[in-house]
């Protein structure tokens, strides 16, 4: 994850963990219980404590509005990710037991295998158990939606969930539930479906945007025959976990937790506008060093999600704005696709 995996804090375990208090703690108590990196979020914690119902939060429009302004401190980010995707759907009982037996054709388990080892290479977090529970979250996956089964990019995006799952209780499971509803309700399966729909249309909106909004920097790539498909189609099918380091991609999920998988157009477009006067300065190859973010200074989480969300105001209005509401029906609405039909059929079994 570029610049390296961030391990989990030692206190307040998110998602369902060890309560801290065994009453209700007053606010320098809670103060207390910070480290020195905490700390220097302190108020932003301290927000998130108040809202926190006994390790559960309310999603209403002003929860939503935090979460994608402010982002969630790594402390309480799961359970703010359980609770705006609606995790809770999915907790009926022996459900995912059923699910984990639902083992997937010999070819797809193989592809699965070849991939654990490519996953987060180098990051010490992500050691032989979590590869391990990848391997059972992508074949349950893949039983599961076998229209979909299993693509490349999906091992990012379920080990990502797994990373920030840390060591919460039941982390495996949590993270198949938060999986399962990424692919469903945020319907990223068509991004992974046979001829890739939603990865096309996202592309097409960003190619699009790109020129309404940095002629300059569309020109320049055009010169110099840089392709939304030479950069953009990692970036979308990882959902940003690839060149990204771990606490820009949490950030950066904030949102798509919050919005969708269109932000993920949104947010392509916030690290153009973060780089849009080095990227005119580069030749080819320059510019495609900078896109895969491999090396250099790496982009802050907050910063890519401030002028994404500054970006959204001037897409908003006419033919720009229906561009990324056709993304948000396709990502969030409309009808039922045939694997999230399938889903539910499983659920009620």
């Amino acid at each position: 994850m570029g610049c390296g995996c961030v391990s989990q804090h030692q206190v307040g375990i998110p998602g369902g963990g060890p309560r801290q208090f065994l009453y209700t703690a007053t606010d320098k108590e809670f103060v207390r219980t910070l480290d020195k990196e905490e700390l220097k979020e302190k108020n932003l914690l301290l927000t998130y404590f108040r809202l926190d119902h006994e390790g559960h939060f309310v999603v209403t429009d002003g929860f939503r509005d935090l979460v994608r302004r402010k982002g969630v401190p790594r402390r309480y980010r799961w359970r703010a990710w359980r609770a705006l995707t609606g995790w809770s759907a999915l907790s009926k009982p022996g459900w995912y037991e059923r699910i984990m037996r639902k083992a997937p054709d010999s070819k797809t388990v193989e592809a699965i295998e070849k991939d654990l080892d490519r996953t987060f290479p180098g990051v010490e977090d992500f050691d032989d158990r979590k590869k391990r529970e990848l391997a059972n979250m992508l074949r349950a996956h893949a039983g599961l939606f076998p229209s979909v089964g299993y693509c490349q990019g999906m091992n990012f995006v379920a080990g990502f969930l797994l990373l920030v799952a840390g060591r919460v209780p039941d982390a495996a499971k949590d993270a198949f539930f938060l999986l399962v509803q990424m692919m469903v309700k945020y319907r990223a399966n068509l991004l992974f479906c046979d001829g890739l729909p939603l990865l096309k249309l996202h592309t097409f909106q960003y190619r699009i945007l790109l020129q309404r909004l940095f002629p300059d920097v569309h020109r320049h790539f055009t010169e110099n025959q840089i392709t939304p498909e030479l950069y953009l189609t990692k970036w979308i099918l990882t959902l940003f976990t690839q060149p990204l380091c771990f606490d820009a991609a949490a950030r950066v999920w904030d949102l798509i937790v919050c919005d969708g998988l269109q932000a993920v157009v949104l947010i392509a477009l916030g690290v153009v506008k973060l780089w849009r006067s080095r990227l005119l300065q580069e030749d080819t190859e320059g510019i495609l060093e900078m896109l895969s973010m491999r090396d250099g200074e790496p982009l802050a989480g907050g910063e890519i999600v401030k002028a994404a969300l500054a970006l959204e105001s001037q897409i908003a209005p006419g033919s720009q704005g229906t561009l990324l509401a056709t993304g948000r029906q396709c990502s969030s609405g409309g009808s039922m696709p045939s694997f999230a039909l399938h889903a539910q059929a499983v659920q009620r079994e």
